[in-house]
């Protein structure tokens, strides 16, 4: 990849002032635009990747149908792939807004998915829920969302941190 000079490189901050109880505060604090970070050969090469990913995901939502996992119908056009070594995705509900189903595909590393309608912090990557259903190398977990049942919209879920490096 090219590497442009720190002098080409853009930061911009932003500010905008709301009322939030009772005072005014920059509701924008903290977000930062940087510009001219990647060139036109290093978008081709990631874009090139991306594209290279989609192709072979196919492969696998053609599974995935085949095995009566997810309906042929269905429109998947967004992918989000967390890679972590001992890290965790934190407790969260899913915005409602977000098409249905989700499908978390658990390569590389066994993990655990938890739930309930409260999930408790115990440290920096482990969290306590009612419910704790492993997700083992090769298995695709589904949540369905409100349409079929509560999981998606309602319930929070997490996946606390692993012993093992892993990819959902």
């Amino acid at each position: 990849m090219e590497y442009y000079t720190i002098s080409k490189m853009n930061k911009r901050k932003f500010e905008f002032y709301e009322e939030v109880q009772g005072r005014f505060v920059n509701i924008l604090e903290g977000l930062e635009l940087y510009t001219r970070v990647f060139s036109e050969s290093d978008e081709r090469s990631i874009l090139d990747c991306i594209f290279d990913f989609r192709d072979r995901a196919a492969v696998i939502i053609l599974q995935m149908i085949d095995r009566e996992i997810c309906q042929g119908s269905l429109d998947m056009t967004s992918c989000i792939i967390n890679i972590y070594d001992e890290d965790c995705i934190p407790p969260h509900i899913d915005h409602h807004d977000l098409l249905r189903p989700f499908f978390t595909v658990s390569f590389k590393g066994k993990s655990n998915i938890l739930f309930g309608k409260e999930i408790d912090i115990v440290g920096s990557v482990e969290f306590r829920g009612v419910v704790e259903i492993p997700l083992l190398v090769g298995s695709v977990f589904v949540l369905k969302g409100v349409l079929k049942g509560n999981e998606a919209d309602v319930t929070k879920h997490c996946i606390p941190g692993c012993d093992t490096a892993g990819c959902l």
